[in-house]
């Protein structure tokens, strides 16, 4: 499994979202990908998995790429969520 998270860091939340993401690497050692929606890979996740709301944090499973839980907007998920699916 793994998470990716698409969405702007120079954006209305992107400082927020850094500390988030800052956050979870102190606490755990994970990094997360973040994935401008605005390239090619980031127009291609957000058609393949109907994401038109920013940040997105999307969990899915390595071999087959469904997508097993996906969390968006401003109020992002709790940090153990997260890692359940990063791990």
């Amino acid at each position: 499994m793994s998470v990716v998270v698409i969405g702007r860091t120079n954006s209305e939340y992107g400082t927020e979202l850094e500390t988030y993401l800052r956050d979870i690497k102190s606490q755990s050692g994970v990094e997360l990908e973040i994935i401008d929606p605005d390239t090619p890979e980031g127009i291609s996740l957000c058609e393949s998995y109907g994401i038109y709301e920013y940040p997105t944090f999307l969990a899915r499973r390595e071999d087959s790429g469904s997508a097993l839980a996906t969390w968006s907007g401003k109020t992002f998920p709790m940090i153990n969520e997260i890692l359940y699916y990063a791990h």
